[in-house]
């Protein structure tokens, strides 16, 4: 049985991954922006944790990991899933929109995994799995 701490739990491919975990006998911190909107079946789950994130905040990365650790004693598997894109001509998109995806995407996932590491370090072990999307490799014309 392993721990995995996914972020952006709530919804989409987080959601997916969390419930898989679940069938496969695991526990699941289920991390989200708000945890009430984790789906019924996350939230009265007694194997699934429930964590308040915004992986732009380093307080709640610190605060999420400390709970998940303290509640399940570890972190087996980190998902970092949290993200969004951003559509539109370069010379159309702000530089606040695009600090605001580089914060998230990029520097929320270093973060997490910074935040995790040491908890999969003291244990001997862990996977870390990011979810990206293949528009950042190749771009459409359209």
């Amino acid at each position: 049985m392993s721990t995995w701490f996914i972020t952006g739990a709530s919804r989409g491919l987080g959601l997916e991954i969390a419930r898989a975990a679940l069938r496969n006998g695991d526990t699941v911190v289920a991390a989200a922006r708000n945890p009430l909107n984790l789906p019924d079946d996350l939230r009265q789950s007694d194997r699934v944790l429930g964590v308040t994130l915004d992986v732009t905040r380093i307080e709640d990365i610190t605060a999420a990991v400390e709970m998940a650790v303290r509640h399940f004693g570890g972190i087996g598997v980190l998902v970092n899933n949290a993200g969004r894109g951003l559509l539109g001509a370069l010379e159309e998109i702000t530089d606040s929109e695009t600090r605001s995806l580089f914060d998230l995407n990029v520097f929320g996932l270093i973060n997490m995994t910074r935040a995790v590491l040491p908890v999969m370090r003291a244990a001997g072990a862990g996977k870390i799995v990011h979810i990206g999307s293949r528009g950042g490799f190749e771009g459409s014309p359209e």
